[in-house]
């Protein structure tokens, strides 16, 4: 008996209910599959510890690969560390094309920039103006707030692409880091032979407006010069104006940014890193047009420190910090007249430091810190009438002494 043939409709027919029923079993399928996901989820967050979050699931709750020691002195994770930490990678700074500091520090989330007087710039942190001594800027953990009015100017101080990270804490940090971090703290972290081995030259020339902005030389590096030695080094020149830009004020008048954001500036910076001890060394020289004045404004600096760790291991550290600090803060440049030279001021600062940090199980975390500083301020100009209220003389001499201690859980 001859085999019965399906005609082509009946054929197709069946190819399409099978089609229909395979899409049916796949859609029930991820359908399934996502429930019991969203179930294992729910079930995570109602996990009372944050431990139990990060470890349980591989999904979810894993670490977010930046660890800080800026919260609490101890290495954590970002996730773990308390207060509000932002960090800001070297990938996340090339990827914005920011060019000057100011510029990186409007990504994070709370801080804005504002002018202050002479033209440099400051920081807002949650819409509170902290420029004068209420947000520490700190270099590899050096301090960089000059001492006469706490400031920290931005602009073109420090070569951006010599950055690994910067971290901010937006909030206060005075406990662990002293008065100036009322507000808020930002360290920032040069490359070391994690981030580059060898060196690099960087060159680069901007335009605005049709005119020459912005031109910067960095030569920068890191090398391993033994088993247990680290070397890293860089330089930064820079010249012209960091914006053409004309607007108009509420009046009318032209303003031109380009005689408000000109700058000539220089910085180097030099580390040494062998076993448990870190040297470091830190000169900037920034001078600075002013818009609506005769005169320019210089900020130079001079820094030295050194970090000698006496003993570390799973659960504690004991470490002695020690540093020197040379600055010439708001100095008037290029204008005689008596009201702007008479307050150009020599400021010096000399600090020493132990720290213990012990973590006597990974919920508890005890610090106890003991710091000391001589700060001596001049005047420059021995001008009849130069002298401070509290000495009667050109010189003022501030010692102090602290010791604080935090338990962190």
């Amino acid at each position: 008996m001859p085999r019965k043939v399906l005609s082509p409709p009946v054929d197709q027919y069946h190819r399409s209910i099978m089609r229909a029923l395979a899409s049916y079993i796949l859609a029930l399928s991820t359908a399934t599959l996502c429930f019991s996901q969203e179930d294992s989820l729910s079930g995570l967050m109602r996990v009372s510890t944050v431990e139990a979050l990060l470890v349980q699931d591989s999904t979810i709750g894993k670490s977010s690969g930046q660890r800080t020691e800026l919260a609490n002195g101890a290495a954590l994770d970002v996730r773990e560390a308390t207060g509000t930490i932002t960090i800001l990678t070297a990938d996340d700074i090339k990827a914005s094309g920011a060019r000057t500091l100011e510029e990186a520090l409007n990504l994070v989330p709370g801080l804005s920039i504002g002018r202050d007087v002479d033209d440099l710039t400051g920081l807002f942190i949650r819409g509170q103006w902290a420029h004068e001594g209420k947000c520490l800027f700190m270099l590899n953990g050096m301090p960089l707030n000059e001492s006469s009015f706490g400031t920290f100017a931005l602009g073109v101080r420090v070569p951006m692409a010599n950055i690994s990270r910067i971290e901010v804490i937006n909030g206060s940090g005075s406990l662990l880091h002293g008065g100036f971090a009322a507000l808020g703290v930002i360290n920032i972290i040069t490359k070391d032979v994690a981030d580059l081995e060898g060196t690099e030259f960087v060159a680069s020339q901007s335009f605005s407006n049709g005119a020459s902005a912005l031109r910067q030389i960095q030569l920068y590096g890191s090398h391993r010069a033994s088993a247990e030695t680290e070397l890293s080094y860089g330089v930064d020149l820079t010249l012209a104006n960091r914006s053409n830009a004309v607007s108009s004020s509420s009046d009318g008048t032209p303003i031109h940014y380009g005689d408000s954001t000109f700058t000539n500036s220089m910085s180097g910076y030099f580390s040494l890193h062998r076993r448990r001890f870190k040297g470091q060394f830190y000169t900037s020289s920034t001078n600075n047009q002013v818009s609506d004045r005769t005169y320019d404004v210089e900020m130079r600096t001079v820094m030295l420190q050194g970090d000698q760790t006496l003993m570390q291991n799973s659960t504690a550290r004991i470490a002695l910090t020690g540093s020197y600090r040379f600055q010439l803060p708001w100095n008037v440049q290029n204008d005689s007249t008596w009201l702007y030279t008479a307050i150009n001021t020599l400021d010096q600062r000399a600090s020493l430091g132990a720290d213990l940090i012990w973590t006597p199980s990974p919920k508890w975390t005890v610090r106890s810190r003991v710091s000391a500083f001589r700060d001596q301020s001049r005047f420059l100009n021995h001008t009849e009438g130069n002298a401070f209220n509290a000495t009667g003389t050109d010189r003022l001499v501030a010692l102090d002494a602290a010791w604080a201690n935090e338990v962190t859980t």
